[in-house]
């Protein structure tokens, strides 16, 4: 075997941990006066997000003014916070999640939104100007002592200090309004508890007007959704048409269990695509957008299949998408610009950036850092297609370790590291990611998992952990693995599991319900007592463990071997644990609290399983400021190290 420096696991890689910062997605890109603007995330400066825009010769100006961070909390999730209003843009500020106003050009930005009651709080999201002029419509959540949020759609005056006037309310959530040219018709999506919204929700549309100065919605009533059903980003047309996404578990036809475009006019939904490529994605964050009208005839939409994305023409007379005109692995966040659309994206060898579609010119990436690493140095990820213990198909991406110095010697295998993805209904996309090459450049492999319940795949492979979180995503990752090290393609002996919120749970489940594969872990944000998350997370995922699991949640019922809030819990079985662990939290996490990992860490400690934790003040659900990014990066990779020269994993100091 080849010294330490030259031992796979060890190489000597151009990927630093303050490299990755780098990696930051560039989002919500949009058209402003002839100049493209997005938000972008900035590490060094506390992880506060900015509204920039390019300016015409390619400088880029910072808008958002210092000491500002356009972020909100509406979910704990967040998503798009801003809205263009003639020549100033509306914004979410993330300290008081109050909205304010501030010129394009520069200068200081005002507050627009009241402050709530004493002990109150308002966060808004889904700021969507109304074409008239006449102010805002947004959702606001509510927060109250002694209730749980309420989640409304209000109307915002350009006033000083204006308080919102809810225009519809009723049901537990609320997202993702639309306004029609004219200001007249507004449409939204909404769903209740127990149901996420790919669950089950529902497309409804209103009339708004004024009465006695005040905004009002009349004649309110469901478009489209209910049992089986879910929709997605509803969207007018200019001739008054209602587009919208929507799957459909009831109908018979194959491709109503992926989620399709319809168009509704004259009272009647008209499905206008076929086949297997989904065109929405799972409601985490605000703001997304997939679809936007190209002319009077037809739509441009980011469909997904098992490959990535792509940028497709949808005719709106039925008939089908077109052929791609254009593929990335990552594409998102579509508005339109005069002669085409923008979005966001990654292609396979280069970082997150913006680009520009159109149909003379095509697909050209306009803004975005510059790839790190020369062509030969980055590792390529490989569709794995691998079969279940079931006989089902599970997908996932495979890197092997890459170097221009370094190369395995003669029969060695790398050290594998599995990447769980989080949601758990989000999905592993293939592309250029310095997360990825951090480790592939330092001779391990990587693995990243797409196991049942992930998206992109259909309704059926979606919905498959309801009542089974715990169980078959964990068989997946098993499986996934075996085929991984039966086909040559990873040591056997040198096997890691990473993971963050749903995926830090697979870390630790897979870590307890089949401890003999693991040689160590590392834990970011993940639930370690399912009994403990569900009595202290949020409104928006409170009843999403009645689904997974398969029952509601009773104070007490962790406590209850046989019951799916006990069994599928890794602190109850931390007994059967074999390798170490290191667990990262953020100390102001609300959608997985602290003391779910602190009471895991405790735990595990005095099982005497080699553990480390560190939690990082300020940080919340996902680390956003650079030093403890990079610090979480270089500790995880050294305590993988220490695992792989260590005789023995419980000699690793804890």
């Amino acid at each position: 075997m080849a010294d330490q420096q030259q031992r796979s696991g060890f190489w000597s890689s151009p990927v630093s941990a303050e490299s990755t910062l780098s990696n930051n997605q560039m989002q919500y890109a949009e058209w402003f006066e002839d100049k493209v603007t997005w938000v972008e995330a900035r590490p060094k400066e506390q992880g506060r997000r900015v509204l920039v825009i390019q300016e015409e010769d390619g400088a880029i100006r910072t808008i958002t003014p210092d000491g500002f961070n356009l972020r909100t909390r509406v979910h704990e999730y967040g998503g798009r916070a801003h809205a263009f209003l003639g020549d100033q843009v509306a914004f979410v500020n993330f300290p008081d999640q109050a909205i304010y106003l501030q010129p394009m050009s520069g200068g200081p930005a005002e507050r627009l939104t009241a402050p709530a009651p004493p002990g109150e709080e308002w966060r808004f999201a889904d700021l969507i100007s109304l074409p008239n002029g006449d102010g805002l419509l947004a959702v606001c959540e509510h927060h109250a002592p002694g209730r749980e949020a309420r989640n409304t759609l209000v109307h915002l005056a350009i006033t000083p200090l204006a308080k919102p006037t809810i225009i519809h309310e009723g049901s537990d959530f609320i997202a993702m309004p639309s306004i029609s040219s004219d200001s007249q018709q507004v449409a939204w999506i909404q769903w209740d508890h127990p149901f996420m919204q790919w669950d089950c929700s529902v497309l409804w549309q209103g009339t708004l007007h004024t009465q006695s100065g005040t905004p009002r919605l009349s004649d309110s009533h469901q478009v489209a959704g209910g049992p089986g059903k879910s929709v997605w980003q509803p969207m007018f047309l200019g001739d008054g048409g209602l587009t919208f996404v929507m799957d459909d578990e009831n109908d018979a036809a194959p491709e109503s269990g992926t989620w399709q475009l319809y168009l509704r006019r004259n009272g009647a939904n008209k499905r206008l695509t076929h086949g297997h490529a989904e065109f929405a994605e799972p409601f985490w964050v605000t703001g997304s957008c997939r679809v936007v009208e190209l002319n009077a005839d037809a739509l441009l939409a980011i469909g997904t299949d098992e490959l990535g994305e792509t940028l497709v023409e949808v005719p709106l007379d039925g008939s089908g998408a077109s052929s791609p005109l254009a593929r990335l692995p990552v594409m998102q966040q579509l508005t339109r610009t005069p002669d085409g659309v923008l979005l966001s994206g990654r292609s396979h060898t280069e970082p997150f950036g913006v680009y520009r579609w159109n149909q003379g010119v095509g697909l050209q990436r306009i803004a975005g850092p510059s790839c790190p690493l020369a062509p030969e140095q980055i590792s390529h990820g490989t569709l794995l297609q691998c079969t279940a213990r079931d006989g089902d198909t599970i997908f996932a991406w495979y890197y092997p370790p890459l170097h221009r110095h370094h190369q395995l010697v003669e029969g060695e295998r790398p050290p594998l590291i599995v990447k769980a993805h989080g949601g758990p209904t989000l999905w592993a996309k293939a592309g250029f990611d310095l997360s990825v090459q951090y480790w592939t450049s330092r001779g391990f492999a990587v693995v990243d998992v797409n196991y049942r319940g992930s998206s992109g795949f259909g309704r059926v492979y979606r919905q498959a952990l309801v009542d089974r979180w715990g169980e078959l995503d964990i068989d997946d990752v098993v499986d996934v693995v075996d085929h991984v090290v039966e086909s040559g393609h990873a040591a056997q002996n040198g096997i890691f599991i990473r993971g963050g919120s749903a995926g830090g749970y697979v870390v630790l489940r897979v870590l307890t319900r089949n401890p003999e594969i693991w040689a160590g872990g590392a834990c970011h944000y993940g639930i370690g007592n399912l009994g403990t998350l569900a009595a202290t997370t949020h409104k928006f995922e409170s009843h999403y463990l009645c689904r997974l699991l398969g029952e509601t949640w009773e104070t007490g019922k962790d406590a209850r071997p046989g019951n799916p809030y006990h069994d599928r819990s890794p602190i109850f079985f931390i007994d059967k644990m074999q390798a170490p662990v290191i667990l990262f939290q953020g100390s102001d996490d609300r959608v997985v609290p602290p003391e779910v990992s602190q009471e895991m860490e405790a735990q595990l400690k005095a099982a005497g399983i080699p553990a480390e934790y560190h939690e990082y003040p300020g940080e919340g659900h996902g680390f956003r400021m650079a030093k403890n990014r990079v610090h979480a990066l270089e500790n995880e990779l050294r305590f993988f190290q220490d695992i792989l020269t260590s005789p023995s994993p419980r000699s690793i100091p804890g």
